[in-house]
């Protein structure tokens, strides 16, 4: 990779046409190019788990709770199958996402089947309780049809 920036007098320098510039902007800059990676291997470098990992450290949570903030957003406006001990999947629309310290709620209307006196559920419950497909509600109530009857 081409450098653009170089040492002199104590500090990181770049020199466009006649104007020498320095400061904060340059010195990062500067950082970049010793790390002698073009912005095709910066790509590799910063994957998904270290882009979390760096915007965690930078707002204070953790990649996992991250992946479940991103995960509820796009729950917005989705259905979501929620099956019952009587043998009913119900069928709900999300409508909203509350977050707060130490959970994350998902708001829903029902849309058809027993409503079950909840006003959503908490994120940790997708894929246990709640479902994103039909047919993962259907397998699950399956499931539940064998332990209720052992």
């Amino acid at each position: 990779m081409e450098r653009y920036t170089y040492f002199d007098g104590g500090k990181w320098r770049l020199k466009i046409g006649d104007t020498e510039y320095s400061g904060d902007w340059v010195d990062r800059l500067s950082a970049y190019e010793e790390t002698g990676l073009e912005p095709e291997d910066m790509k590799k470098v910063f994957n998904e788990d270290a882009t979390l990992k760096l915007a965690g450290q930078i707002l204070g949570v953790t990649p996992g709770r991250l992946r479940e903030l991103a995960q509820a957003y796009r729950l917005l406006g989705n259905t979501v199958y929620e099956p019952n001990k009587r043998g009913v999947i119900s069928t709900y629309k999300v409508i909203s996402v509350h977050f707060s310290g130490c959970s994350i709620l998902v708001g829903w209307d029902l849309l058809d089947g027993i409503y079950s006196n909840l006003n959503g559920f908490e994120i940790s419950a997708l894929g246990k309780t709640v479902f994103l497909t039909r047919e993962a509600a259907e397998a699950a109530l399956d499931a539940m049809g064998g332990e209720n009857n052992a």
